[in-house]
């Protein structure tokens, strides 16, 4: 019974924990400049990227306030902006005393422009998972519904949509109802659960796709070319966050933005993690990871760096030199000091990391190696050629005799 009253005195003088203040912020800057959204590209990820005084980025896009004037022509949702009706308006973000303006122009949100099976469906089972090795991407599908492994094959897939099984997973006289629909926002009783939810802009697509009657698309329509992420490279400090910001570029030239429809993988996740959405979490330990983005078979990359000591280490070039070993090793009269500055060769400047140079004559660097084996050098005179290419070894002879245990019988 004594335990409850100590645990409540502890919690009642534990003091509060208090949030970290912002980081200070010199000024700001809002990707994309302007924004404008409109047919396909409805819904735009917004990224907040501010400028320290010491000059170093860092994002602050979900610590900002993101504010629509105009509420009529878009809304924010999060982090990102979705558009409403045709018109002009204003998104305005600010962060730490600082505030940015940044244009929004919504064109053609009354019609929706035709949907392609393979540009605007295809991602979406990709996104979803439905085409992976565990779902119905499996040899065998999944009761009874195949889709190829990973998309490789948008012709056999659109098929096993929309003519097999009497065509029962597209309804046109009831998009919303279709199978495909209702199975994905898990409306319908579905193994793999809700995918996605009721109203999202992937539910929204996929019934648009079938309102439309489930076609293929135009085989002249404009192809994904590349896809380009902002930022590629960043320094981030330990517990950091970065919002990515991923962009389609087609082949007529239009671009889109395909943040939350591409798929992330980290390859250290215990430097830095992402989600669904692009956003990086980095964790406390130092490092180099690189964020890898699959859109539509198109790759790229976003190389994301946690130096050890923090970002302030990066820039530094002068570092106490080391203390020598304590031991019998030869004054080093004759040789160069070594080089610690920071080498900027493999991320190495990035982490952090010192080099030092190899020693110019052979001697300095047999010191270094048979210092640590506990065996002796003899030199020759300076500049002769016993003293630069030979040399003789002795081992220590040691100065106790080893112990010899007898067993009594």
């Amino acid at each position: 019974m004594r335990v409850l009253p100590t645990i409540l005195l502890g919690l009642l003088m534990t003091p509060a924990v208090t949030a970290a203040p912002p980081r200070p912020a010199r000024s700001l800057e809002v990707a994309p400049n302007p924004i404008v959204l409109g047919g396909t590209n409805r819904v735009q990820q917004i990224q907040v990227t501010a400028s320290g005084p010491d000059g170093r980025q860092f994002d602050v896009t979900h610590r900002a306030t993101l504010e629509i004037t105009g509420t009529e022509r878009a809304a924010v949702d999060g982090s990102t902006l979705r558009s409403v009706s045709d018109g002009d308006a204003s998104l305005k973000v600010a962060y730490g005393g600082r505030m940015i303006e940044v244009p929004v122009r919504v064109r053609n949100r009354t019609t929706f422009p035709p949907v392609h099976f393979n540009n605007d469906i295809m991602p979406i089972l990709s996104k979803l998972g439905c085409n992976s090795g565990g779902c119905h991407g499996k040899q065998s599908g999944q009761n009874g519904f195949k889709l190829s492994v990973f998309g490789f094959d948008p012709r056999a897939d659109f098929n096993a949509l929309v003519k097999e099984a009497r065509g029962r997973r597209v309804s046109l006289a009831s998009p919303g109802g279709s199978q495909l629909v209702a199975k994905a926002s898990n409306a319908i009783a579905h193994g793999g659960g809700a995918r996605t939810s009721t109203g999202s802009p992937d539910h929204f697509l996929l019934s648009q796709w079938v309102a439309q009657g489930a076609p293929w698309g135009n085989d002249g329509a404009p192809q994904v070319r590349s896809i380009r992420v902002s930022p590629a490279q960043r320094v981030l400090q330990a517990t950091d966050e970065q919002q990515l910001l991923v962009t389609a570029v087609y082949s007529d030239g239009t671009t889109r933005d395909v943040t939350g429809a591409s798929e992330y993988t980290s390859n250290a996740t215990l430097v830095a993690d992402i989600e669904e959405a692009g956003h990086v979490h980095t964790g406390r330990v130092p490092g180099e990871a690189a964020i890898t983005i699959n859109y539509m078979g198109h790759v790229t990359a976003s190389r994301i760096t946690v130096p050890r000591g923090g970002p302030a280490l990066i820039h530094s070039n002068t570092l106490p030199r080391p203390t020598p070993l304590p031991g019998n090793r030869p004054p080093r009269t004759s040789c160069p000091a070594p080089d610690t500055s920071l080498v900027n060769s493999g991320g190495r400047r990035d982490l952090s990391i010192r080099r030092r140079r190899r020693a110019k004559t052979p001697i300095c660097s047999r010191r270094d190696d048979m210092s640590t084996n506990n065996q002796g050098i003899t030199h020759g005179e300076p500049g002769s050629r016993e003293g630069l290419g030979r040399y003789e070894t002795r081992r220590t002879t040691p100065t106790t005799t080893p112990r010899i245990f007898t067993s009594r019988a």
